[in-house]
């Protein structure tokens, strides 16, 4: 399923999801021949669907989107730790207002967004999705994020190798 998730159209080919049966052999979970990918680019934590299907109100992400991995960190940085020495302090006091800085430029960017919509120049249907993937929310109440190296970033768009897959999972 997480490969499934992580497979762009065009980018990655699409996999097949596996399940257990009851003896704990894996099966196909979909018939023959049904692969899948990842379809939607708006939704990536689908919490309100799940809240709806299954109760859920609190959620574990697990998110290794290398862009969005990158912010939260950052984000994390900033926040929580006690910091020990002058220059720890400026790195963090930096970090904070690169954030207030991105934030900004958000906020700029929903409401370029909403005034699109209302004069109406551009397809509706691509507005709403670039409203859609810039106003979600791509972290859960606990946020799991892998250690990503700068290495990493020069893979993307690649299909992950099985030690890549084994060091982001641990």
């Amino acid at each position: 399923a997480v490969c499934a998730s992580c497979a762009l159209p065009g980018l990655m080919r699409p996999v097949e999801i596996l399940a257990k049966d009851k003896s704990g052999n894996l099966v196909p979970f979909h018939p023959p021949d049904v692969k899948s990918y990842d379809g939607t680019i708006t939704q990536d934590i689908p919490s309100a669907r799940l809240t709806e299907l299954f109760n859920c109100n609190n959620f574990i992400v697990s998110q290794v989107n290398p862009h969005l991995n990158f912010v939260l960190h950052l984000a994390e940085e900033s926040h929580g730790r006690r910091q020990k020495t002058a220059r720890s302090y400026q790195r963090r006091n930096a970090v904070q207002k690169l954030l207030r800085v991105a934030n900004f430029l958000l906020l700029n960017i929903k409401y370029g967004i909403q005034k699109l919509l209302e004069v109406d120049l551009f397809d509706i249907r691509f507005v709403r999705t670039l409203q859609g993937v810039l106003m979600q929310d791509f972290r859960g109440h606990i946020t799991i994020l892998p250690s990503l190296k700068w290495r990493d970033y020069s893979k993307i768009g690649a299909q992950p190798s099985e030690r890549d897959m084994q060091r982001f999972i641990t």
